[in-house]
């Protein structure tokens, strides 16, 4: 019996506890709010629409500091619309990458599988070489050795 009316009673404080707590909140709240004692309107569709909530203390107060939000939310949109711009466009330089390696590969698979049906019988004067067959020049003109086999 003690024992239920002990926890009853904890639970009494708790609840008193919580109410007084949420008095205070709600007194911050509306100290908060309201800044300068200024008469308070009813927030409804026509005072948000006509403007009313633009006139208060608290908006003109914080006005500056909205608009600071709405600039970082701009920068920060158009900042991610470049990125994904840019992201798309690598997207597409690697698959095109990727398909001329894949041509490239096709080219030399070919190149090199017509070599291999050259017959030496039948053209006799036909020799493989290793020597390219134009030599690059450098940046101060001079000829770029080629190896003789």
């Amino acid at each position: 019996m003690t024992d239920d009316l002990e926890i009853r009673k904890k639970e009494k404080e708790r609840i008193l506890s919580r109410e007084k707590a949420n008095e205070k909140a709600r007194k911050a709240l509306h100290d908060t709010i309201d800044i300068n004692n200024e008469q308070r309107t009813k927030l409804t569709l026509k005072s948000v629409l006509g403007g009313d909530m633009l006139s208060g203390q608290w908006f003109r107060k914080y006005i500056f500091f909205i608009v600071f939000c709405v600039v970082l939310t701009l920068i920060f949109v158009s900042n991610r619309y470049a990125y994904d711009n840019a992201e798309i466009e690598r997207k597409h330089l690697c698959d095109t990458l990727e398909d001329r390696n894949y041509k490239l590969l096709t080219a030399q698979n070919l190149i090199t599988s017509t070599k291999g049906t050259v017959k030496e019988d039948s053209a006799p004067n036909v020799k493989h070489t290793n020597k390219p067959m134009y030599s690059l020049e450098t940046g101060e003109g001079d000829k770029k050795e080629e190896k003789e086999d």
